[in-house]
């Protein structure tokens, strides 16, 4: 009895000719149509391998051995695999692959990575532009910037390998960013903000005093774990942070998981910050809180994640709900709700001198910034 042919799987038969031997397949085009591919060699094996490389090519998947006629697509998922994993930042990783699915695969992949141009590079990133952002408007300039970005460190790392003579990209024109306008919190609002958190005293509530008086990063504050806390020597060691990264488990019904990231934004930012008194009173407050919380959700508790501000289940705080929750405080203070907020760390409440805090905080200035939306 015959062997039955797996589903995709194409037969053999001889040339018309009979010279040479003919393995055709059928698959499906961009619009969905079936279509039938044959390859003509001499031999079955050699009709496979030439299968193998074109079914390849279709999938954005480089050959063994790098040639010059290697697509956009072969050499980004390329790049990905080995110059991309394991030696950046793992959110730097998901931002990658992210931007390569949905910009530069979709819209350059199909082309010949020699034949990128300058010009052509300009036209895709003012195309970009024009991109729906699934919110109702279009792409903005700082993700097109950010799509810059990887295009230039992949053609790079092409131009090293000695793929390409020279990046296209060093000459090619994409939109400016312009700066957004920032607002300060005055002295007035600032003092209206603490005030009424103090009076409300829920863990949100002093993780916003804690960031007025610290000028941790938010992702650096919901990252933030006890073991990071030392009460003896008066110090909190700011050196892991809270993020967002895809969810590896397909059965989940959330894209996205929180985890801490033993990193901060940039190398300068790991930093040992003094703890004030009022710091302190805050802190032991904060654990009050999560004893009370602990007793309530018993096994349910995330123990395992030691988080000194956390949900009442001791899970991560998101940080969009957080950002709300400002902005709603805001409003009960009277202050005016604004996109981004620069908290002036004044010494008399800290404890500190202006120096000593810019230092601390890595900010370069006597202001933190504190991003909100």
């Amino acid at each position: 009895m015959a062997k039955r042919r797996r589903n995709g799987e194409g037969c053999f038969q001889k040339s018309t000719c009979g010279r040479y031997i003919e393995y055709r397949v059928t698959y499906y085009d961009e619009l969905g149509k079936r279509k039938l591919k044959t390859f003509s060699r001499k031999t079955k094996e050699e009709c496979l391998q030439a299968y193998k490389e074109w079914k390849a090519e279709q999938e954005g998947k480089c050959p063994d051995e790098i040639s010059e006629n290697i697509t956009v697509a072969q050499w980004a998922n390329t790049w990905f695999e080995n110059y991309v994993v394991n030696h950046v930042k793992e959110t730097t990783v998901n931002d990658d692959r992210s931007i390569l699915d949905r910009h530069i695969i979709p819209d350059l992949g199909h082309l010949l990575l020699k034949k990128l141009t300058p010009h052509l590079l300009t036209k895709f990133y003012n195309a970009c532009l024009k991109k729906s952002n699934g919110k109702g408007g279009t792409l903005d300039p700082k993700t097109v910037k950010n799509i810059r970005a990887v295009l230039n460190r992949m053609l790079k790392c092409a131009c090293i390998i000695g793929i390409l003579k020279d990046n296209p990209n060093a000459l090619a024109l994409y939109p400016k960013c312009t700066k957004k306008e920032t607002e300060i919190l005055n002295s007035e609002d600032y003092d209206k903000l603490i005030k009424h958190c103090i009076d409300q005293a829920t863990q949100w509530d002093m993780l916003i005093i804690f960031l007025l008086c610290v000028g941790a990063r938010l992702g650096e504050a919901l990252g933030l774990q006890w073991s990071k806390v030392n009460f003896e020597k008066q110090t909190i060691r700011i050196n892991q942070q809270m993020q967002s990264v895809p969810n590896k488990d397909k059965n989940s019904k959330y894209k996205y998981t929180k985890k801490i990231i033993d990193s901060t934004k940039t190398k300068s930012s790991n930093r040992t910050l003094p703890m004030s008194s009022d710091i302190e009173h805050i802190l032991r407050h904060v654990r009050k809180l999560q004893a009370i919380n602990k007793m309530a959700q018993g096994t349910k508790y995330h123990r395992d994640l030691d988080l000194v501000f956390a949900r009442e289940d001791g899970y991560f705080i998101c940080d969009t709900t957080f950002r709300a929750f400002v902005n709603k405080r805001l409003a009960e203070a009277e202050s005016n709700i604004i996109k981004y907020i620069h908290f002036a760390i004044l010494a008399l409440q800290v404890s500190l001198n202006k120096k000593l805090i810019s230092r601390k905080c890595q900010s370069g200035s006597d202001t933190v910034a504190l991003e909100l939306l």
